[in-house]
């Protein structure tokens, strides 16, 4: 059975064929950003997530989505904390 891999935001086509070699991916097809509650929903047993600027990974998002092994960030700029 594939890993499940969650994409927050937007990508282009050719990453989300990419990562389908490997695993499920569950992606966001729009490009509006998702609620908390539904980013929690698709990820709660996703073992990788890819996130954005506007998504907020803390201590209760982890702990809900247990599964996680690995939480990657696309993000820019100097500042991102």
């Amino acid at each position: 059975m594939k890993p499940q891999a969650v994409i927050t935001h937007w990508v282009h086509p050719e990453v989300i064929e990419l990562l389908s070699q490997r695993c499920v991916v569950i992606s966001n097809p729009t490009r509006e950003s998702l609620p908390r509650g539904e980013i929690l929903q698709r990820t709660k047993n996703a073992q990788a997530i890819m996130v954005f600027m506007p998504d907020m990974i803390d201590e209760d998002f982890l702990r809900t989505c247990s599964h996680l092994k690995i939480v990657s960030a696309a993000l820019k700029g100097y500042d991102n904390s």
